[in-house]
């Protein structure tokens, strides 16, 4: 019977405060590395590369020089055949971004770059990294080049890169939100409208998304409906329309920017994908149809995000007055 294997990725790059690792911020199982089942015949290099693109949406990475063959540090004996693969990038990368992934059910989680000196992992991990610190520490590791957190647009209180990992696509996007208090865009920008609808007992009515994920209602608004017009068409196509206790109350808005192929001239950051603006309405609703309902103070890990985190907190706080 032929055993599990398994690629581990050791991502790095070199930077002021010295060699850095590239981990992930699990929310149910801690500080990890990019890792997964290597699929039948496959080499571990390839499989390490893939399982880290997949986890963290980094692309251009080549294989590290710290390993004996084909960037392999160790492969490490237990349950499963373990490979642990050195792999290294100089491509301009944040110091931190989230990842949309369909793991666990969905989750949406934090990459970071830690110091290699410093970083824990979680307890089955952290022996891994503890086989090969010295190889990683001998290695070379390309300069870092950092690209710089890109500005939100006018009034924008929280806004982050975002990876959605497959099954949704593959694409980097710059989210962020802005509160109604702050700058609002023209009528004519909006494209979409989302539903935050909240239930006496404080729950949000959630949707499964094409591949079966929680979500929330959004429609595209046409040319000659307003935000509340889009927001009950939602409801309505839920059959929930006759549902709301109240109107509509507009929050905020999202602003959502593809940076999917972005090239990098001099520094500066040339963007291909077009900017897309959602209005974000909150809508109290009576009773739920065929919906589900996930509470409002424990959303799914899939909103885990800052940008969700914000939107939820500004309707919690309009929803208990």
């Amino acid at each position: 019977m032929s055993r599990t294997r398994k690629g581990t990725a050791l991502i790095t790059r070199r930077s002021a405060r010295g060699i850095e690792l590239c981990v992930f911020d699990h929310p149910r199982s801690g500080t990890q590395l990019p890792s997964g089942t290597l699929e039948p015949g496959e080499d571990p290099s390839d499989g390490a590369l893939r399982e880290a693109f997949e986890e963290t949406g980094l692309a251009d990475l080549r294989l590290g020089a710290g390993g004996d063959r084909a960037g392999v540090l160790a492969e490490v004996d237990g349950d499963v055949d373990r490979h642990l693969v050195h792999l290294a990038t100089d491509a301009p990368t944040p110091d931190e971004w989230w990842v949309r992934t369909p793991d666990g059910g969905g989750m949406c989680w934090r990459c970071r770059w830690a110091e290699l000196d410093e970083v824990r992992l979680e307890r089955r991990q952290q022996p891994w990294l503890d086989v090969v610190r010295g190889q990683l520490v001998a290695a070379d590791h390309p300069t870092a080049r950092r690209a710089g957190p890109r500005p939100g647009p006018d009034g924008a209180s929280v806004a982050i890169e975002l990876f959605e990992a497959p099954p949704w696509s593959t694409r980097r996007l710059h989210v962020a939100w802005v509160d109604v208090e702050h700058a609002q865009p023209e009528g004519d920008a909006v494209g979409g409208v989302e539903v935050v609808a909240v239930t006496e007992d404080d729950h949000v009515v959630s949707i499964g998304d094409a591949h079966g994920y929680p979500t929330r209602p959004r429609v595209a608004r046409r040319a000659d409906e307003t935000v509340a017009e889009a927001a009950r068409r939602a409801l309505g196509e839920l059959g929930l329309a006759d549902r709301s206790s109240n109107g509509t109350e507009l929050v905020g808005h999202l602003h959502r920017l593809d940076l999917t192929g972005d090239d990098v001239d001099d520094g500066a950051q040339a963007h291909r994908g077009a900017a897309t603006i959602d209005a974000v309405v909150r809508l109290p609703v009576v009773a739920v149809g065929p919906g589900g309902l996930v509470p409002l103070d424990h959303p799914p890990f899939l909103w885990g995000d800052p940008v969700s985190g914000a939107v939820l907190a500004r309707v919690r706080a309009d929803h208990g007055r």
